[in-house]
């Protein structure tokens, strides 16, 4: 049995991955959940040849099959789960990153973006929670500035990401006495896949950092250090907090 162990949902590239890897660093045991599975071993591989313990396994978090089987395999693999961030999300906008206008966002692209996004962390978090509340654990969730400004353009995104603040907080409420702390981190424009139209466009990326006071966009590992630091001891009195990795966005 492994003293930590900590599953990573959307594991194999951006958030995920450089979590998986900051966890990995800090003493946990890693499983690294991603429909991608073939991404999340090469992932996986280089946490273990820096000698930490790490299993890929496939997962789609929107399925609840898909869902229950990989929980019950990563603890078959480990015995047990001390941390879930709940990370896996999809981002189904129009060219140009907006889905904002109802008449152009079909029923398909609102059910998956709440489907991964949302009912994921749901399910994930239903079927590890039962291990986590053996030992006492962590839930950490990534939202989203998106789901926190006081307009978006990205509607079906900012919904699902401002579902997960209030899924948060509920988890926080209900299961802090029970020994499961849960938490957010509330990134802004990240240099990740996700972010990729913002890249290729200059004048778009030059608009979008000259909205954040630090001057830049944040790197994967700037928050996957906010999601370490939250699952460890140092934050062990901090429960329902959705904690902002804008670089000051959200004062602008």
């Amino acid at each position: 049995m492994t003293e930590r162990v900590a599953v990573v949902t959307g594991a194999a590239a951006g958030i995920g991955a450089a979590t998986a890897r900051g966890l990995a660093a800090s003493g946990y045991a890693v499983a690294l959940l991603d429909v991608n599975e073939c991404a999340a071993v090469e992932v996986a591989a280089t946490i273990a040849a820096a000698g930490s313990a790490a299993v890929a396994v496939q997962c789609d978090v929107a399925d609840e099959d898909s869902v229950r089987s990989a929980i019950a395999a990563v603890v078959e693999r480990f015995g047990r789960i001390d941390l879930l961030h709940n990370n896996a999300a999809v981002f189904l906008g129009l060219a140009g990153g907006s889905d904002g206008l109802l008449e152009s966002l079909d029923l398909a692209t609102w059910r998956r973006t709440l489907d991964v996004n949302l009912t994921g962390a749901f399910l994930c978090t239903k079927y590890a929670m039962p291990h986590l509340l053996v030992h006492g654990g962590s839930v950490v969730v990534t939202a989203s500035v998106a789901g926190a400004l006081t307009g978006s353009t990205v509607s079906a995104y900012a919904s699902s990401k401002a579902g997960l603040a209030g899924f948060v907080r509920s988890l926080a409420l209900n299961y802090g006495p029970r020994g499961v702390r849960a938490n957010a981190v509330c990134p802004g424009t990240v240099l990740t896949d996700m972010s990729e139209h913002i890249r290729q466009t200059p004048e778009l990326q030059r608009r979008m950092i000259d909205t954040i006071p630090v001057g830049r966009m944040a790197t994967a590992e700037d928050v996957a250090s906010v999601v370490v630091f939250l699952a460890s001891p140092a934050a062990e009195y901090l429960n329902g907090v959705v904690v902002p990795v804008e670089g000051g966005l959200l004062l602008t």
